[in-house]
């Protein structure tokens, strides 16, 4: 240390102020480093966590909602949405915040809206250098086109989603703050967006081989009607030839089979109509299910010499989801045709029980049965445990060889169960 004349030491107040500074900005350094681990660490536990809500279903509108509903953890925002690209537009498919800062009409206005991306220069961009895209201030871009939230956004943040190297739709943010989204903000959602590729890509394919399975077995249900129909109706062509020379000889013995021709004819009618809710699904989901029921048994007694007792106890069908109608109405065709391709039954009964809360379905035969334990693909009976599994239903199936067999499935409506989706 340095000292004066008299031997004492000179106070260096510059090296003091430096070495104070080094301090303070050494500190400053070390809370910045840490602040940044913990961004970093954050984002990691967020990113993980998505990971994991949206691979534990592969419901494409659930995964849509999760996507939303975690978005929150790794950029903020006001407003966000999931769109989708069609051809030479944008559609957005799901939605988030505009409810909660009133804008519900806004939100209903922007669902129904197929956007041209040619008139769209936020979206074209993102699209041609598949890149994150902030604006700052909406209201100064050029591009900015005057969609229904405009009134309140005021900063944008969009990035691509893409799969396989291809822009598939894009993912929305909106901030009522302007400059409020950062480049840190761009690289975070360019990380999400990239789990939610791969959630949205698997979610497409299941759904793909969902719609490719119910097609083949539409087709397949298709060609046995068509069978069917055909088998009844060259049956009641015969029966009609023979009729006159039958009757001259036997009138009680006519009179017998033109109860049965009758019989025959209502049947193929019946399996004409299942035909035709085969061609057009959307039918099925407007036909009421007692009517189903009832065409099915009808087409059934045309078809085979069985006796089956139809019994309906419908209180107050209730409005069924498209997904459970369909549902419960492919079990029951499932069990029916069973009873007619395998069964061997001679007779049998389907109940209906229904009211607002509960539908319940019970097909009965005295048929030849089989062996739980050792079921048959034939029987089709893990597609129906499959339906039913994916409605939310329970399917009892109770049979022993020499025993028959009885179907009973049970959808009861969410609200009664205390379940909400």
């Amino acid at each position: 240390m340095p000292i004066d004349d008299s031997g004492a030491p000179i106070r260096n107040e510059g090296g003091n102020i430096i070495g104070i500074i080094l301090v303070f900005r050494d500190i400053a350094e070390r809370r910045r480093t840490e602040a940044a681990e913990r961004d970093q660490r954050i984002l990691a536990e967020a990113l993980r966590d998505t990971a994991v809500a949206l691979n534990a279903t592969l419901e494409l509108t659930e995964v849509l909602d999760r996507i939303l509903t975690h978005i929150g953890r790794v950029v903020p925002h006001d407003l966000a949405d999931v769109m989708f690209l069609e051809d030479t537009s944008a559609r957005i498919v799901r939605s988030r915040g505009f409810v909660a800062h009133g804008l519900v009409e806004a939100e209903d206005a922007m669902q129904e809206l197929r956007q041209p991306i040619a008139e769209r220069s936020n979206l074209q961009w993102i699209i041609e250098h598949r890149q994150p895209l902030a604006i700052p201030d909406v209201r100064e871009y050029d591009g900015w086109v005057n969609m229904p939230e405009a009134r309140l956004s005021r900063s944008y943040l969009g990035v691509p989603i893409l799969i396989d190297g291809e822009v598939i739709g894009l993912i929305n943010l909106n901030s009522f703050t302007p400059d409020f989204f950062t480049p840190q903000h761009g690289n975070r959602l360019v990380a999400f967006a990239d789990q939610a590729a791969v959630a949205i890509k698997n979610a497409r394919l299941y759904q793909q081989a969902q719609e490719a399975a119910a097609l083949e077995e539409r087709q397949r249900l298709a060609r046995d009607l068509h069978d069917a129909v055909s088998q009844t109706l060259f049956s009641a062509n015969v029966m009609a030839e023979a009729l006159p020379r039958l009757w001259k000889r036997q009138p009680e013995k006519g009179l017998e089979k033109l109860t049965q021709l009758s019989q025959l004819i209502r049947g193929a009618a019946a399996e004409m109509r299942s035909l035709l809710l085969e061609l057009r699904p959307t039918m099925v989901v407007n036909t009421p299910l007692a009517e189903l029921l009832t065409q099915l048994t009808d087409a059934i007694k045309g078809r085979k010499k069985i006796d089956i007792a139809l019994n309906l106890q419908v209180r107050e069908e209730p409005a069924l989801p498209p997904d459970v109608h369909i549902a419960l109405y492919r079990i029951a065709q499932e069990s029916l045709n069973n009873i007619v391709k395998h069964g061997q039954a001679t007779q049998a009964t389907v109940e209906l029980y229904s009211d607002l809360e509960r539908v319940e379905i019970k097909i009965k035969d005295n048929g030849r049965g089989f062996d739980p334990n050792e079921r048959s693909s034939g029987f089709g009976l893990t597609m129906m445990q499959e339906r039913a599994q994916a409605i939310g239903a329970v399917l009892h199936i109770t049979t022993a060889i020499g025993q028959g067999t009885e179907i009973q499935v049970v959808w009861t409506a969410p609200e009664a169960t205390g379940v909400h989706s």
